[in-house]
């Protein structure tokens, strides 16, 4: 499963898996980082 089908269903997202997508998916991250976090 790749980290953004891990972000999308909630399952281990941290910060280094929105670092390391970033670059290749920067609208993306822009929708994770503009959503609540999940854990706190």
């Amino acid at each position: 499963m790749s980290s953004a089908a891990r972000g999308l269903r909630g399952e281990d997202l941290c910060d280094a898996d929105l670092v390391e997508r970033g670059p290749e998916d920067p609208h993306e991250r822009s929708q994770q980082a503009a959503r609540p976090p999940l854990r706190s």
